[in-house]
């Protein structure tokens, strides 16, 4: 290390050796050219032609185990693709369920102490049931039964399989809102109907439960349309 001065001026001269242990042969020159000049390095570098073919066959190498990689990540891709989580949507239901069925009559209602009216609307795999009971016996307090005819209201879903229509919902107001407390039944309804005939606009069912038997006249055609849940 040495100093000079110029103008009153001290500067330091230091020289900069850097060692790389490659086995190159490398050169570097330092100098300062004067007060209002910056330093400027000049590197020279000079690489054995026998390095020089190592290094080349060295990215080659590392080449070919990127193609080797390509493969492996392709079919990790579509095992990412395959796990991944499916919208959270309604499923399409039965085609042939797709309407609003009314029970326009119940057979021998006239010799029943009770009976049920159904009124169902099915779009996708939704089933929205609207209930009306006649019934000669008082079920419940006066201000409930209304003279013995009162509505329910229910909402869910459905499933095919066979011949066999299940219904799974929940008892709710008349706009198919959560119900939680008043007249008549609360919580869940859960059917299970014997489907013994279906045309394009009837259908006949027959309650697994009592074994009595609903015919719907489809009123209305729904085009089903998916929605988020």
């Amino acid at each position: 290390m040495g100093s000079a001065r110029r103008h009153g001026w001290q500067f330091e001269i230091i020289p900069v050796l850097i060692i790389l242990n490659l086995r190159f042969d490398l050169q570097f020159a330092f100098r300062i050219v004067s007060f209002k000049e910056k330093i400027i390095v000049l590197r020279k570098m000079t690489i054995p032609k026998r390095i020089s073919g190592s290094l080349e066959k060295l990215k080659l190498n590392l080449r070919l185990k990127h193609l080797y990689l390509l493969p492996f990540a392709f079919y990790l891709l579509l095992f990412l693709s395959a796990c991944s989580p499916r919208p959270n949507i309604q499923g399409k239901g039965e085609a042939f369920m797709q309407g609003i069925w009314n029970q326009d009559s119940v057979a021998f209602s006239d010799k029943l102490s009770n009976y049920t009216q159904h009124h169902f609307k099915i779009t996708c795999d939704s089933i929205y049931i609207d209930l009306v009971t006649y019934s000669k016996l008082n079920l419940y307090e006066d201000s409930c039964y209304n003279n013995g005819i009162w509505k329910e209201f229910a909402k869910g879903v459905y499933a095919v399989k066979g011949d066999t229509l299940f219904v799974g919902a929940t008892f709710t107001h008349a706009n198919y809102k959560q119900k939680i407390s008043g007249c008549y039944r609360i919580g869940r309804y859960d059917k299970n109907f014997l489907i013994k005939k279906k045309s394009s606009d009837t259908l006949v069912l027959e309650s697994l439960s009592d074994r009595r038997e609903i015919t719907l006249s489809l009123k209305e055609k729904v085009t089903c349309v998916q929605k988020e849940l």
